[in-house]
């Protein structure tokens, strides 16, 4: 016995036997829907709504402001997120652009 030489690749004459087990293959696809699911169902994916008029809010940890009309707000863990209508603005230090 030798190498088998094949098309594209190399194989060696061992045989190898795997044994198929049904419930592993199923808790498998279950980890993989459910890490699928907690992925897309994650609070940083959802878009929220620009605000109808200037509200009074308040953030994660208690302090309060007017949230501006056209504003939208996302809440990320412990921060709480202002989104400028353009929605590609951003601040940079001593707000030169």
């Amino acid at each position: 016995m030798g190498w088998h030489y094949s098309w594209a690749m190399i194989t060696l004459p061992i045989k190898q036997t795997v044994q198929y087990d049904p419930t592993l293959m199923q808790k498998q696809l279950i980890a993989l829907l459910l890490g699928l699911f907690l992925v897309l169902a994650s609070p940083e994916r959802a878009v929220a709504a620009p605000l109808a008029s200037d509200t009074p809010k308040e953030t994660v940890l208690g302090n309060t402001f007017i949230a501006p009309a056209g504003w939208s707000i996302t809440l990320r863990e412990r921060a709480t997120i202002l989104t400028a209508p353009e929605g590609d603005s951003w601040d940079r230090p001593g707000g030169r652009r």
